[in-house]
């Protein structure tokens, strides 16, 4: 009898489902706004059968390999850069410290040039005030943002999956940590609220068990219940809340299957962390069941191909998408050949066991 990933493989699969993510959406970011891409199922269908070829019809990102140069990788983002930071300060410090944080962050930003481009304007601002400052106040910079609001960009959210991981056994503090190392860059209320609703998805789908049927309604009162807690000065009608009960009903009325292109208009597409990361998560439950214009058994891979043909800001919602398909189903629902055309797997192998090994010690 067939048994489900371990534990190990969920932390696997949780961070390079997304960095998977990062890397394959890229080369479709930024396509118009609530379009489906045209091209995506050639470029599926080339990607899991190892034959994408260096031009064009590749995509940003694909570069010759650094251990093989007969064939290329995708290089990540600017999303799994900051991931990559966030999980080695909590190895490092063993737990949240926002100064190193910052300081990851900045080093990063700086000393990564082929990087740069891949930031918004306002993270930059970011990185070069506390650089100026010598990290005086590691909070104070997002604060000040556009007059005082804070960015509620997705940045946060993107980044956030090794908080799930690391603090698994206490879920109080997973969302103190959560919200405060967001607030690091985005101190808008939207943008901090869903951090913590990414990271709960991600820790509700490393709880449970893929050798039962996933109960998509089960999954969704739970989150509707997490954000009508974290939003509860808007009376429940918080903007994330919102998307949270439209996201139930759907997935609990067996007659509605919005297409991405639909989806991308009911829950966004966007930069704002209100207007992707629900699409993420839609992404993640619409994929435990086949899709009806692209098949395949492994549901992470039924996950990102829904999580990209949402189009926009697409890199990062198959990140957020794939960090909470990964946590459920393992890494082995990942396939080897889409591993093997990315940067930085066998990194965040290593830090996915290092952080199990922290919590479990």
């Amino acid at each position: 009898m067939a048994t489900g990933p371990t534990l190990t493989e969920k932390f696997q699969g949780c961070l390079v489902g997304g960095l998977l993510g990062d890397c394959l959406g890229a080369p479709f970011e930024a396509h118009i706004k609530n379009t489906a891409i045209p091209d995506q199922r050639t470029f599926f269908q080339n990607l899991l059968k190892g034959e994408v070829v260096f031009g064009p019809l590749a995509g940003r990102n694909f570069r010759p390999s650094e251990v093989d140069q007969e064939h290329g990788e995708y290089h990540y983002t600017d999303d799994s850069a900051m991931t990559f930071c966030l999980a080695r300060s909590l190895l490092a410090k063993g737990g949240f410290d926002p100064l190193d944080v910052a300081k990851r962050f900045t080093e990063e930003y700086f000393e990564n040039r082929q990087l740069m481009q891949e930031y918004g304007n306002a993270v930059k601002n970011v990185f070069q005030k506390w650089k100026d400052s010598s990290y005086a106040d590691p909070y104070k910079p997002a604060m000040e943002q556009f007059e005082g609001r804070g960015s509620y960009g997705n940045g946060a959210s993107m980044r956030v999956a090794p908080v799930a991981l690391f603090y698994t056994k206490d879920h109080e503090k997973m969302i103190e940590v959560a919200r405060n190392q967001a607030k690091l860059t985005h101190s808008n209320e939207s943008a901090y609220n869903a951090a913590i609703l990414q990271c709960m998805a991600i820790a509700t789908a490393l709880k449970s068990d893929p050798g039962t049927p996933f109960d998509s309604g089960h999954f969704m009162s739970h989150l509707v219940a997490l954000m009508l807690q974290q939003e509860k000065s808007h009376n429940g009608q918080g903007p994330l809340c919102r998307k949270m009960e439209l996201i139930k009903k759907i997935v609990c009325d067996p007659t509605q299957d919005p297409t991405p292109a639909e989806v991308a208009v009911m829950l966004g597409n966007d930069m704002s962390a209100q207007g992707s990361v629900p699409t993420a998560i839609y992404s993640f439950l619409r994929s435990q069941r086949p899709l009806t214009d692209f098949e395949h058994e492994s549901p992470y891979v039924r996950c990102l191909y829904f999580a990209i043909a949402c189009g926009g800001d697409s890199d990062t919602i198959a990140a957020m998408a794939g960090n909470i398909a990964g946590a459920r189903h393992g890494i082995s629902s990942i396939p080897g050949v889409l591993q093997r055309q990315c940067k930085g797997v066998d990194e965040m192998v290593r830090l996915a066991e290092s952080i199990e090994e922290a919590v479990f010690k």
